[in-house]
C-alpha cells in the first residue's frame, strides 16, 4: 500500500463524547462539593473557607459557558465577557493569595502549614487561569499544576489514614486534614473540567486503546491504594516487622505488577490479532482491485482497438466514396 502524505501529528482521534460528557459531570459535582467544603471551612478559617468557595467560582462559571454552548443557547456576548473577566480575576485573586500564605502574611497556622497551603493555592490559581489563555500546552500545564497539588495534598492524607490505622498519635506537619481533603478534590475537578484536552485527552479519545489505559490507570491507582492499607493493618495487629512490611509491600507490587502485565498483554495480543486479519483483508481487498483494474485496463485496450477499426472502416468508407463521385 502508499505511504500516506499524512503526518500523524496532524491527526486527532475524536473524543469520546458519553466518557467526556460523564466526567465533566463527576467535575461539576466536585466544584460542588468543594464549595460545600469551602463553607464548612468557614466555620474554624473563615480566610481559607473562603478562598476555597471562590476557587469553585471559575469552574461553575466554565459550566455555565460549556452548557450554553452545547444546548446551542447564544449567550449574550456581554454577559460571556463579564463572565470571563470574574473567572480571569478570581483565578489571579487564588494565585496572589497563595503569595501571600508563602511570604508569611497571614499567621493562622504554623510556617510550615502556611508554605504548603500557599502553594496549593499559588498552584491552584495558575490552573485556573492557563486555560483562559491562547497558547499551545495551556491545558498541559494546568492540569500538570493540579496534579502536583493533588499528589502533595494526597500523602498527607495516605499517611494519616495509615497512621490512623495503625493506632498512632503522631501531629503531621502539614495542614488540617479537611484543608488537604478539599485541595485533593479541587485538583481531581480541575483535571476533569477539560477531559477531552491536555494530558487527559490520551485518556478520552474514541479508541480502544485509550478506554484501555483509563481502565488500567483506575485500577492500578485503587489496588496500589488497598495494597498499602492492607500492609498497614499488618502492622497494625504486629503480624508482621516494619522490614517484613517493606519486603511484603514491595513483592505484592511486583506481583501485581507481573498479573497486570499479563492481562494487558493478553489484551493487546488480541488487539494485534485483530490489526493483523486487518492489514490481511485490506491487502486481499487491495489485490482484487488490482486485478479489476487489470481487467478494466484489458477491456478498455479492447474497446480502443475496436474503435479504432471502425474509425479505419469509415475512413475507407469515405475516401471509397469520395473516388466514385469522382468518376462520375
Amino acid at each position: 500500500m502508499p505511504e500516506s502524505n499524512y503526518s500523524l501529528g496532524q491527526i486527532h482521534l475524536p473524543e469520546n463524547k458519553k466518557l467526556t460528557n460523564f466526567l465533566q459531570k463527576l467535575s461539576f459535582l466536585l466544584t460542588l462539593f468543594v464549595f460545600v467544603l469551602g463553607l464548612g471551612t468557614l466555620f474554624f478559617s473563615p480566610i481559607v473557607g473562603s478562598i476555597f468557595i471562590l476557587t469553585s467560582l471559575p469552574l461553575f462559571i466554565e459550566e455555565i459557558i460549556g452548557n450554553a454552548f452545547q444546548s446551542n443557547n447564544s449567550i449574550p456576548g456581554y454577559v460571556k465577557v463579564f463572565l470571563t473577566v470574574v473567572s480571569i480575576l478570581c483565578s489571579l485573586l487564588i494565585f496572589f493569595v497563595g503569595i501571600s500564605f508563602m511570604s508569611g502574611f497571614y499567621t493562622i497556622y504554623t510556617k510550615q502549614i502556611e508554605l504548603s497551603i500557599g502553594l496549593s493555592f499559588m498552584l491552584t490559581g495558575l490552573a485556573l487561569f492557563l486555560p483562559r489563555l491562547k497558547f499551545l500546552g495551556r491545558f498541559h500545564m494546568a492540569q500538570l499544576f493540579a496534579f502536583v497539588i493533588f499528589i502533595i495534598n494526597s500523602m498527607v492524607i495516605l499517611e494519616s489514614l495509615y497512621l490512623r490505622s495503625l493506632s498512632v498519635k503522631v501531629v503531621i506537619p502539614y495542614a488540617p486534614l479537611i484543608l488537604v481533603v478539599t485541595f485533593a478534590v479541587l485538583c481531581l475537578a480541575i483535571i476533569l473540567k477539560w477531559p477531552a484536552r491536555g494530558f487527559m485527552g490520551m485518556f478520552t479519545t474514541d479508541s480502544i486503546s485509550s478506554t484501555y489505559a483509563f481502565e488500567s490507570l483506575l485500577v492500578n491507582v485503587t489496588t496500589i491504594f488497598i495494597v498499602g492499607y492492607i500492609v498497614s493493618v499488618l502492622l497494625r495487629t504486629g503480624i508482621l516487622a516494619s522490614y517484613e512490611a517493606i519486603t511484603v509491600l514491595a513483592i505484592l507490587l511486583i506481583v501485581f505488577t507481573i498479573v497486570f502485565s499479563w492481562i494487558n498483554i493478553r489484551l493487546l495480543y488480541r488487539l494485534e490479532l485483530e490489526r493483523f486479519v486487518m492489514k490481511e483483508e485490506l491487502r486481499v481487498h487491495n489485490i482484487t482491485l488490482q486485478l479489476g483494474n487489470e481487467d478494466l485496463v484489458s477491456k478498455a485496450k479492447e474497446l480502443q482497438e475496436k474503435n479504432n477499426e471502425c474509425v479505419d472502416k469509415l475512413d475507407n468508407r469515405k475516401k471509397y466514396m469520395e473516388a466514385i463521385e469522382k468518376y462520375e
